[in-house]
């Protein structure tokens, strides 16, 4: 990989080791990798106050541009549920 070390990290108990960038793990540990932090992050109120109250706006958007009974692949959401 490009610029740096790589860090070993696992998802899960069950899952196998995984081999991450070093700039990925200091970059985004405090918010994809510690499960306090995904234990406060996955609530609306949090990234509706991340995305400065647009939470619902931008779901609103995002879906808008889905035809019922279409099959897309699911938008990315930080955190929280569409």
């Amino acid at each position: 990989m490009d610029g740096g070390s790589e860090s070993d990290v696992a998802l899960s108990r069950d899952a196998e080791q995984v081999s991450l960038p070093e700039y990925l793990v200091q970059t985004y540990s405090w918010a994809y990798l510690r499960p306090a932090s995904v234990a406060l992050l996955d609530n609306p109120f949090v990234v509706s106050t991340i995305l400065w109250g647009n939470f619902r706006r931008l779901v609103r958007e995002a879906c808008g541009e889905f035809e019922s009974g279409e099959h897309v692949l699911q938008a990315a959401s930080v955190y929280g549920t569409l």
